[in-house]
């Protein structure tokens, strides 16, 4: 190392690396045999700074959001015996919360025309399935008048046991076909 002072002079010396055939470790006051430096203050390069740029100020417009219009809910079904009951009518709560629900999604539509299909299961004759499914379908649309849906024109039928969903063979399918169907036309 001394001869490593001796060359540099007053320039520190940066070890890069060294070799001691005497010993394996390399502490700093070894004297190796070989020896690979550098004289001179490694150059630490220092970030460049970017000059400030002044940026002028653009105003910008407020615009005040338009107003969320979500699309209506164009069809819903009523269906199962959370609806109606064997043989009802009756909406059940089930049945005036789904048609809350489609009320609220079609607040401020302009609906021209509100379809509402009532359906039966194959029990009972034609003719009662026939009345019964009116009545149900009578039922949807007067609760959705009673609420404030406005529609330009309302067609209301019923079809009885026409058109099943599902097998009149089981409980669960009777209940399936047990239904109403709301179809929205308008803007």
């Amino acid at each position: 190392m001394a001869e490593v002072k001796r060359i540099c002079g007053d320039k520190p010396a940066m070890r890069i690396s060294s070799v001691d055939h005497i010993t394996s470790d390399l502490k700093s006051e070894n004297d190796p045999s070989e020896i690979t430096f550098q004289c001179a203050t490694p150059v630490v390069e220092q970030p460049v700074q970017p000059a400030p740029v002044a940026v002028a100020a653009v105003p910008v417009p407020v615009v005040a959001p338009a107003p969320v219009r979500h699309a209506p809910q164009r069809k819903i079904t009523l269906q199962g015996d959370a609806t109606f009951a064997v043989g009802s009518a009756t909406l059940t709560p089930v049945a005036t919360a789904k048609l809350d629900d489609f009320i609220a999604a079609n607040q401020g539509v302009d609906i021209e025309r509100m379809t509402i299909a009532g359906y039966t299961d194959s029990t009972g004759s034609a003719e009662l399935n026939n009345r019964l499914s009116a009545a149900r379908a009578r039922s949807v649309q007067s609760y959705l008048a009673t609420a404030g849906l406005r529609a330009s024109k309302w067609d209301v039928e019923g079809y009885g046991s026409a058109s099943p969903v599902a097998p009149n063979t089981t409980a669960i399918g009777r209940a399936k076909n047990r239904s109403v169907e709301l179809q929205v036309d308008g803007k």
